[in-house]
């Protein structure tokens, strides 16, 4: 069973380790603070 690693925030230090991670092949979890938050960062 694969660890999910769950990054708090996907500002410029969130961003770089979640995209790390995921390039490493860890699945990753990203933690915003609410839904305006995750529609600007699907967009």
């Amino acid at each position: 069973m694969a660890i999910i690693w769950h990054v708090l925030g996907a500002g410029s230090l969130g961003s770089l380790w979640a995209t790390r991670l995921t390039r490493a092949g860890f699945p990753v979890r990203l933690i915003l603070r609410d839904a305006a938050r995750l529609a600007t960062y699907e967009a």
